[in-house]
């Protein structure tokens, strides 16, 4: 089978790609476990130091633009693990452009990648990792422009699920240690750097305290998790909360967690 992940060369990503590689063979609907064959890593930026394995393959740029991600998928992806959206609007500024650009890495990547989907052989199985902050109900809405974002991207991949073009299911995750994937976790890199111990943005709230943590191979386990549940109902996409561990922020400078 072949499996494209979007934000390849986070934390999370490389975690998720080792623990692909470890799995060895993943489910479909079809065929029940099949071979991982080929990984194809996205990102837009790729750091000096990357997983290597002979079935990973990297490839760099900018994949908001549908032709590029569609090139990329070819017409046989079995699999999209789409973690971009998850630090698409972390720790931005207060301007709108840097709005369009948490838009532009968050909804826009999405909305590409499932025009890209549509090109596939058969419905392809989409596994998002969306933000904790992303919670909402009727009395609720997310109070975070993290959270918009995720919201966003979850609401328009329900409909297109509603709408049959992938089988998608999700994980809402809370902090993932060393990988800058939320504003909690740009506030807790920088407490352990010695540097501040709040959220990054001006007027985001009352100094960190506490918050719920996960390593990036929880992470990533939960999203294979997520990814082996069995087809629900035609249109139903479930979203799990993975709720982390509560632990004082004190706790964490005092032994600082591995990723």
């Amino acid at each position: 089978m072949q499996i494209v992940v979007t934000g390849a060369c986070t934390v999370l990503g490389q975690a998720l790609l080792r623990a692909i590689v470890a799995r060895g063979a993943l489910s479909t609907d079809v065929g029940g476990l099949v071979p991982v064959q080929r990984i194809i890593a996205v990102d837009r930026a790729q750091p000096a130091r990357l997983y290597v394995e002979p079935r990973v393959e990297y490839v760099c740029g900018s994949f908001e633009q549908s032709r590029f991600l569609a090139r990329v998928m070819g017409t046989a992806t079995d699999s999209v693990f789409h973690l971009s959206p998850l630090g698409a609007a972390a720790g931005i500024g207060g301007q709108l452009e840097d709005l369009d650009l948490a838009l532009m890495r968050s909804l826009d990547t999405t909305r590409s990648l499932v025009d890209a989907c549509q090109f596939q052989s058969a419905q392809p199985r989409m596994v998002l990792a969306s933000s904790a902050a992303a919670r909402h109900d009727a009395a609720a809405l997310p109070a975070t422009v993290e959270g918009v974002c995720s919201a966003m991207c979850e609401l328009f991949l329900d409909e297109c699920a509603r709408r049959g073009y992938l089988d998608l299911r999700g994980v809402r995750l809370p902090c993932v240690i060393g990988d800058g994937s939320s504003d909690a976790g740009i506030a807790l890199d920088l407490a352990l750097a010695g540097l501040a111990a709040q959220p990054p943005l001006p007027g985001a709230g009352a100094p960190l305290t506490e918050l719920a943590v996960v390593t990036a191979a929880e992470a990533a386990a939960a999203l294979i998790d997520a990814h082996e549940q069995a087809r629900v109902v035609p249109g139903v996409a479930p979203m799990v909360d993975l709720p982390g561990r509560r632990r004082p922020l004190s706790e964490l400078l005092a032994a600082p967690p591995s990723a």
